[in-house]
């Protein structure tokens, strides 16, 4: 959990970098600005002020925006906004996905098309 919060605000640092890219859509650019607002924001659906309780909601709106965008974007595109290096990304992203699939009592699995990663050079359109 220490591990999750503690990378909040390099999550927080990517979403603001990936908006604004030019390649992303607006829709995508719009989900991205909203989750980094939320993250930003201490009085949201559990206020962070409240301890340990009040991060949990950021965490999982992280783990969610941080799913959605390994699946929508190229990673060469997110590892470029990336505030630290490729490993500690992927030891972030293997964290984050398990805590996507606890709160949301889910197995991941990684041959399931919605999980498959995007084609490189590519952005997929969010549905």
């Amino acid at each position: 959990m220490r591990a999750l919060l503690r990378t909040l605000p390099d999550v927080a640092r990517l979403l603001t970098r990936l908006v604004s890219d030019p390649v992303l859509p607006r829709p995508v650019k719009i989900a991205l600005a909203a989750a980094a607002v939320y993250l930003v924001n201490p009085f949201d659906l559990i206020p962070d002020f409240l301890p340990l309780v009040g991060y949990l909601d950021d965490i999982l709106v992280a783990a969610v925006v941080l799913d959605g965008i390994l699946n929508y974007v190229d990673r060469r595109l997110v590892l470029k906004y990336w505030p630290g290096t490729a490993p500690s990304f992927d030891r972030l992203s293997a964290t984050w996905d398990w805590a996507a699939t606890k709160s949301s009592g889910a197995t991941a699995t990684s041959a399931s098309p919605a999980h498959s990663p995007a084609p490189a050079g590519s952005c997929r359109r969010f549905r």
